[in-house]
């Protein structure tokens, strides 16, 4: 299911809240654009969710190992 795109200009302001960088929405979550983070936070009913606690990490970092 894809989540209705939000405004640019809201996601413009919006960072990851692990490392700073910017978010980009990606079908119903909004993903950290630094390769070394990764983290996707979660759009429900047209509203990030940007919290750490509900942010996905990615499995695992660039070259195949296991994040922390």
């Amino acid at each position: 299911m894809t989540a209705a795109p939000l405004d640019p200009a809201f996601v413009a302001i919006l960072a990851c809240l692990h490392c700073g960088a910017e978010v980009a929405q990606d079908a119903d979550r909004l993903a950290c654009q630094n390769p070394q983070c990764g983290r996707r936070y979660p759009v429900e009913d047209g509203i990030p969710v940007m919290l750490s606690t509900a942010a996905e990490a990615p499995m695992s970092a660039p070259g195949g190992q296991e994040r922390p």
